[in-house]
């Protein structure tokens, strides 16, 4: 992961950002092909450390997959259910990147 931190900005919101790789993907983590659930959980640990306003960047956009899945076990958890139409009202327009706040 990479996280980027401005020392010019004077907006609390603009001042950071964080590249996650593989290791956190909007409705998911990632996958073991290197470590173990260990090491994705103090990693997950560093992350949730982090002030709310820094910005998050998924390394690979997954969202309508990773949230096509979720609705299958929770279909009815109403937060999935409008991320996913969001993801895909997005995608519609030809986003593929999305960045979203870590709360």
């Amino acid at each position: 992961m990479y996280l980027l931190e401005s020392s010019t900005s004077s907006s609390a919101a603009a001042a950071a950002a964080i590249f996650t790789g593989d290791s956190l993907f909007l409705g998911g983590c990632g996958r073991f092909f290197e470590g173990n659930a260990h090491h994705l959980r103090i990693t997950a640990a560093r992350m949730r450390s982090l002030p709310s306003t820094v910005l998050m960047w998924p390394g690979h956009e997954y969202a309508v997959g990773n949230l096509s899945f979720a609705v299958t076990i929770e279909p009815n958890n109403a937060a999935v259910v409008s991320k996913l139409a969001w993801a895909r009202e997005r995608r519609k327009y030809g986003f593929t990147n999305f960045y979203f706040y870590f709360i």
